[in-house]
């Protein structure tokens, strides 16, 4: 796949991800909506890509040194609601505009509307959390799901037998 151009990565909850195996080809890597806490970029070069999106995930600080030498022709970096401190975005953001990588998308303004996030820059930024405490929210809400699916079945059955009970007689 040397001359693979566009990769989307998103939703598919990634923890790690090792960079040396894509292809120098590479433009687009889209890696949103995933759990990444750390970008490791040791010994990756990577001239093409142009648009890295890391929305949505859960960095705490990013080494835009070596993502500058590593990615050359980066244009976009999307950075939004992951776990930065508003100091911490601040000098990310200061460095992106020093290099015209540009970090949102341009909305008008920003929607942060959820309790647990924050604006920094016209970008959300998300309280600092572990992932593994979002997995036990799920857990819990998917527990809920399940016992009331149970509920409605056992209604629904319980419903036929007296219908059937019914027509019996």
């Amino acid at each position: 796949m040397q001359n693979l151009s566009m990769l989307y990565l998103g939703v598919n909850s990634i923890q790690k991800l090792d960079f040396k195996g894509f292809p120098k080809a590479l433009t687009e890597l889209w890696l949103f909506d995933n759990r990444l806490t750390d970008l490791n970029l040791d010994d990756v070069f990577l001239p093409a890509l142009a648009v890295l999106d890391l929305r949505r995930n859960f960095l705490k600080t990013i080494d835009l040194k070596a993502v500058f030498v590593d990615l050359p022709g980066l244009k976009f970096l999307p950075i939004a609601r992951n776990q930065f401190k508003e100091d911490e975005v601040n000098r990310i953001i200061t460095e992106l505009n020093q290099h015209n990588v540009s970090h949102y998308y341009g909305l008008l303004k920003a929607d942060c509307s959820a309790p647990e996030e924050f604006e920094v820059s016209n970008i959300c930024l998300r309280v600092a959390t572990e992932p593994y405490q979002e997995i036990g929210k799920s857990i819990w809400k998917a527990l809920v799901l399940l016992v009331f699916g149970v509920i409605l079945v056992g209604m629904f059955v319980g419903s036929l037998r007296w219908i059937w009970y019914q027509f019996r007689y």
